[in-house]
């Protein structure tokens, strides 16, 4: 497992990552949000929940949680996406490039990798996490698990969503904090950055028209770079229609979803091709507290079901290894401290 550690820290330096989300805005059932945790070999990933009233303690940051959170969790504690019980949700994704600003006095600091959770646990909406950010310092740390020779800083862009279906995207590039703040923000990806995926959406939706027009004949990019899966992504996402329930919700986003294929080509590192396929995707209900959950990786094939409305009535600090191949159903009373 070292050696792959290693080789993930390498991959990192290179700029290749893959994930992608959107967050969609129903009429009747909530807002739904969807996304893919891609990578070249098992993140570990585990799902938690942390109560409310936990010590948060980084940099100069030390406080308790005002609401509890649901989170997806890699190599050992990086959560890369998680929904409060104010349904305010967070998704962080890869983004070479990450720029953040100069040091301003007066503003406490916090590393880029632990912001997600701090918001999670702070904040109760979309505008209110992004005045948040207003008054920290963030700063591009390290992941801790990459080999001392490789550079292993965290770049990273984040895609908020609120109950409300308001939603922001933020990137910290060019030594700047730029948000894209709205409801028309919902689709995110990787690089480029998002003022050039907004540029490329916009192109594609003049060439072919109002989406009611649509047809199987319409010609779509297919690939899976950053650039292609944001197309794809926004493509299939402006095309769902309202769900029939809750549950259906969650079908719908599932398969809008775009997953990258095992084995698919994506980038070439040290004269070897490498593979970065979806290890999982989550669909996450903000309105009824729902979790949908499918794990595709070495010889475990699963779906399951999570009930965070239950986790947040328990209460307890709690986990749940998402790679165990005998997960089906409700999986909810299978979570432990």
């Amino acid at each position: 497992m070292l050696s792959g550690i290693v080789l993930s820290g390498l991959v990192l330096s290179q700029g290749v990552q893959a994930c992608s989300h959107f967050s969609w805005s129903t009429q009747d059932h909530g807002v739904y949000v969807a996304r893919t945790f891609d990578w070249m070999e098992s993140g570990h990933p585990v799902a938690k929940y942390q109560p409310a009233g936990s010590l948060f303690a980084q940099d100069d940051i030390n406080v308790k949680t005002r609401y509890g959170y649901f989170a997806t969790a890699i190599f050992g504690g990086q959560v890369t996406s998680g929904v409060n019980m104010a349904k305010l949700s967070i998704d962080r994704l890869y983004l070479p490039g990450t720029v953040t600003p100069e040091h301003t006095d007066g503003k406490k600091s916090l590393a880029i990798s632990r912001l997600e959770e701090y918001l999670l646990g702070q904040f109760d909406s979309v505008s209110g996490a992004i005045e948040g950010l207003d008054k920290l310092n963030v700063y591009v740390d390290k992941y801790p698990f990459v080999d001392p020779g490789v550079d292993g800083h965290v770049m990273l862009h984040f895609a908020l969503a609120d109950g409300s279906g308001d939603n922001a995207i933020v990137e910290f590039t060019d030594g700047k904090m730029k948000v894209w703040h709205g409801q028309q923000y919902h689709v995110v990806t990787n690089e480029p950055t998002y003022d050039h995926q907004l540029a490329h959406w916009k192109k594609f939706e003049e060439g072919y028209g109002d989406v009611s027009t649509w047809t199987e004949d319409l010609k779509v990019p297919g690939n899976i770079s950053g650039a292609d899966r944001f197309l794809l992504n926004s493509y299939r996402m402006v095309q769902l229609k309202e769900p029939a329930s809750y549950t259906n919700g969650h079908v719908k986003a599932m398969s809008a979803i775009t997953l990258s294929p095992q084995d698919s080509a994506h980038h070439i590192v040290g004269g070897k091709q490498l593979s970065f396929p979806s290890e999982y995707a989550i669909t996450y209900s903000l309105d009824n507290g729902d979790a949908y959950v499918r794990y595709q990786m070495n010889d475990a094939l699963t779906q399951y079901h999570i009930n965070i409305g239950q986790l947040e009535k328990n209460n307890k600090a709690v986990s749940l290894d998402m790679t165990d191949p005998e997960l089906a159903g409700d999986v909810t009373d299978q979570f432990h401290s």
